[in-house]
């Protein structure tokens, strides 16, 4: 079945193994030699086990068979950026998105190949029309856009733009927890501790809020507040490897190695299965020097 494999090869792709995501998607459009989707696969699949030219290859002979649609537009111009032909994949995103100006990928697409280039004045004047044409996906397209007001060293900009998305969004936790993260990395160390207390108490069954107040406390070098907060934040949520981690490395770097394993274990055969918890165990045993336990959950990931 060809979206079988089709969806096969997606999967091998977003893990990053590209060889048998491009065994698939071969066979996909072997079976199925016009099918969009499958095509569109194909040509990613070549250009991320490093044949970009017969990624490109394939983006334009589909993009010759569908001249109407701009769904394989993107493939192009990421076939020719793995080339080093960055000129021509700018020009082949300006001209798509001339011709397809309402569809968002492209433009958005046209906007990350600016960013890559260094080209954030650019970037950020297409992320702000993004921003403004689609309402319905403005928290999205809002964090892009803060992320880059930052990069350009426009914070006071980014700043304005986290407040009106807190003034759209009240109830998502998500953003919260992005705000008081941008408050951390401007400096803006009362505002990132007002915001991520007032959050954890306004979402107490929310891990990754919980985990973000731990952080502050962490970064602001309230040690005790944070041990305590992230010892809470594990008790409550016992299966979030965040809070695992975030646990474990504050018991480390106040001396308690040894409870620090202790707790890494214990959480590990309760969840034997997690391959995120059976990650930070490799982590403190390698930083705590038991080289082969650490082999040993390596392994076991």
């Amino acid at each position: 079945n060809p979206r079988i494999l089709t969806m096969v090869a997606k999967v091998h792709l977003a893990a990053r193994d590209p060889a048998p995501a491009l065994r698939a998607a071969q066979e996909a459009v072997r079976l199925a030699p016009r099918d969009r989707v499958a095509l569109d696969i194909l040509s990613g699949a070549y250009v991320e086990n490093g044949d970009a030219a017969k990624g490109l290859e394939i983006a334009n002979e589909a993009a010759g068979m569908y001249p109407r649609d701009p769904f394989f537009r993107s493939r192009q111009a990421q076939a020719l950026m793995a080339q080093g032909r960055t000129r021509e994949a700018v020009d082949s995103l300006e001209s798509a998105v001339a011709l397809f100006h309402d569809d968002a990928a492209l433009r958005s697409n046209l906007a990350r190949v600016y960013e890559r280039v260094g080209n954030l004045e650019k970037s950020i004047e297409i992320s702000e029309r993004l921003f403004d044409d689609f309402p319905a996906e403005r928290m999205a397209r809002g964090r892009i856009l803060a992320k880059l007001y930052l990069r350009a060293g426009r914070i006071d900009q980014a700043v304005a733009l986290f407040e009106r998305m807190l003034r759209e969004f009240p109830e998502d936790p998500g953003l919260w927890n992005d705000s008081t993260d941008f408050y951390l990395k401007t400096g803006r160390r009362d505002q990132a501790r007002a915001h991520a207390e007032r959050a954890a108490s306004r979402w107490p069954d929310q891990a990754r809020v919980q985990n973000m107040l731990a952080t502050v406390y962490r970064r602001l070098g309230l040690a005790d507040r944070a041990l305590r907060q992230a010892r809470e934040s594990l008790t409550r949520f016992p299966d979030s490897e965040v809070a695992l981690d975030i646990f474990a490395r504050l018991l480390m770097e106040h001396g308690e190695t040894d409870e620090a394993v202790r707790v890494v274990d214990e959480t590990a055969r309760a969840h034997p299965r997690n391959f995120r918890i059976l990650v930070t165990a490799s982590q403190v045993h390698r930083e705590a020097g038991h080289r082969e336990q650490a082999i040993a959950y390596a392994l076991a990931e």
